[in-house]
C-alpha cells in the first residue's frame, strides 16, 4: 500500500485518508484527474484479465466471506466514491 507501513487499512482509515489528502493536496487538478483515471484503468485491466469464474463465483476467494470478487469490487468502488463525493463536490465547487 502507498501509505506508511504502520497504518492499518482496517483500523486507520481516517489517518490513511488524511495521508492521501496531505500527499496530494498541492497537485494540479489535471494531474489528480489523470491519476484517478489511470488508477481506474489499472483496476479495469486487472479485472478483465481474470477468468469469469474468478469474478463471479461466490466463495472462490475465502477472504471475501461468500461474496464474488467482481461484484465486491464494483460495490466497494461505488461505496468509496459515495463516501468521498460530498468532499470532492465541495472541493470542485471551490476550485
Amino acid at each position: 500500500m502507498p501509505w506508511p507501513a504502520p497504518l492499518d487499512e482496517e483500523d486507520d482509515l481516517v489517518e490513511i485518508n488524511q495521508w492521501f489528502f496531505e500527499t496530494n493536496r498541492d497537485k494540479p487538478f489535471e494531474q489528480i484527474t489523470r491519476e484517478s483515471r489511470e488508477s481506474f484503468a489499472r483496476v479495469e485491466r486487472a479485472l478483465e484479465s481474470l477468468p469469469e469464474r474468478d469474478l463471479l463465483e461466490p466463495d472462490r476467494f475465502p477472504w471475501l466471506a461468500g461474496y464474488a470478487l467482481g461484484p465486491a469490487v464494483v460495490q466497494g468502488t461505488l461505496e468509496h466514491y459515495q463516501e468521498h463525493a460530498p468532499d470532492i463536490r465541495a472541493w470542485l465547487d471551490g476550485a
